[in-house]
């Protein structure tokens, strides 16, 4: 979701120029240039000598400590066109920003902190801190857009923004355009901000604007949304008549529409159909494929979708054919589960066992969901999932209804969360699993 965000969308030309404008050491320039001439494949242009040449030079004025945090961000800014900055450069690049970021510029500070979540994501946990911190403390006197890149920018590396940067946004959005609405609203729901106070005046600016906005935006609205995982009436029917429109899709922002729609349980077979035939009109993703692989079965199996179900097929048959038969969507990968939650599995599988029940480990259902541990004659699973108390990401929050629907009975667990626990509540947990699994009260 965060990745939707990125900074080809958010700063247009102009700014781009600006940033390139601060004073900048001849060799950085020079890099910056060869980066950006290169027009030939990617994999060639990392072997060209030149560039290696021209790495090295860079590095050795990052460790002779003679380049400027805007430097680092005129090498950020040419390397995320390339999407890839090399390994030689990075770590002192993350040093040099995170260690000097006071004496950037306001543009220079945001625009680096949206590169950095960008081409490096989750790796950039060290810099960040202070990044942060000190877009805290110029929220104050921020112009209105930098400040939403800010927080567009902590929401991309997930990490909380404070109260001052979200309240600059927030008290400035009847200021915002519709598409520094639409951003502000996914980063909101990313960061989990939630409560009425804040999306109550965001949703009713939301339902106004939404008609003012590209294919994109609203996309990225509704990704909010499903994020949230609400959507309230007035904005819900507002979205509808946007989204029924005969606009020119980009297919994955049309599947993540109807997806979305799905989330927040707005099942409208016409604006459906329009977005989904936009969507098989290219060649998709694995992310994309798994959103419409969820569609499928929202509408296969939900209660409240199945009238729009009944609209579809009647209405287009073979769309629904088509999506029916989605070649090999992923789901959750069951090697990436193992993987993450072997060990967990396996202790919780071995305690179980050790009182005389037994079960199975990592059923798929419906050739798409992972149940980590399931009891199939009871119908009954436990599932690991990290936001198990907490607000779930969109696609657990669809596949937990799914499996609900399907007639699985679940219970979420934190991983890390029962090895936590002492004897006693360890005992105590387990007789409510022993209790659970065999479909007892």
């Amino acid at each position: 979701a965060v990745r939707r965000l990125g900074t080809r969308r958010y700063f247009s030309a102009p700014v781009h120029d600006s940033v390139r404008r601060c004073g900048t050491r001849a060799e950085v320039r020079q890099l910056q240039q060869l980066v950006q001439a290169s027009s030939d494949g990617r994999e060639r242009f990392w072997a060209r000598p030149e560039f290696d040449t021209m790495v090295a030079t860079v590095r050795k004025q990052f460790e002779g400590g003679s380049l400027h945090p805007g430097d680092a961000v005129v090498l950020l800014s040419a390397f995320a066109a390339a999407r890839r900055l090399p390994e030689e450069i990075d770590g002192a690049c993350l040093e040099l920003l995170s260690s000097r970021c006071s004496e950037l510029t306001d543009l220079q500070l945001v625009h680096g902190a949206l590169l950095l979540g960008n081409l490096l994501g989750s790796e950039t946990d060290s810099a960040w801190p202070a990044i942060a911190n000190e877009l805290e403390y110029r929220a104050g006197q921020m112009e209105l857009q930098l400040a939403v890149g800010a927080l567009v920018a902590l929401s991309q590396a997930g990490v909380g923004a404070g109260d001052a940067l979200v309240a600059a946004v927030l008290d400035g959005q009847a200021e915002l355009s519709a598409a520094n609405l639409s951003r502000v609203a996914l980063a909101v729901a990313t960061l989990g901000i939630s409560g009425p106070g804040t999306w109550h005046p965001l949703n009713a600016r939301l339902a106004v604007a939404v008609q003012d906005m590209t294919t994109s935006q609203v996309s990225d609205v509704m990704m909010a949304l499903a994020t949230l995982g609400d959507c309230p009436l007035n904005l819900g029917v507002k979205l509808l008549s946007r989204l029924a429109k005969p606009d020119a899709w980009e297919a994955e922002d049309a599947v993540t529409a109807a997806w979305a729609l799905c989330i927040v349980e707005l099942y409208d077979a016409a604006v459906l159909g329009t977005l989904l035939r936009a969507a098989g009109a290219e060649e998709l993703g694995e992310a994309a494929s798994n959103q419409v692989q969820q569609v499928v079965l929202s509408l296969q199996y939900e209660d409240m979708a199945a009238r729009a179900r009944r609209e579809l097929v009647a209405e287009d048959p073979k769309l629904w054919d088509a999506l029916c038969r989605l070649e090999d969507p992923v789901g959750d990968d069951e090697e990436v589960e193992a993987m993450k939650f072997q060990s967990y599995v396996e202790e919780l599988r071995e305690m179980l066992e050790g009182v005389g029940v037994s079960c199975e480990t990592f059923l798929r259902v419906e050739g798409f969901y992972t149940l980590h541990l399931a009891f199939p004659e009871t119908k009954w699973c436990i599932l690991f999932d990290a936001t198990a108390h907490s607000v779930q990401d969109p696609f657990a929050r669809l596949k937990h209804r799914h499996l609900r629907a399907l007639g699985w009975q679940l219970q979420a667990i934190v991983p890390g969360e029962v090895e936590a626990l002492d004897e006693d509540s360890r005992k105590e947990f387990l007789e409510g699993l022993l209790v659970a699994s065999r479909g007892e009260e």
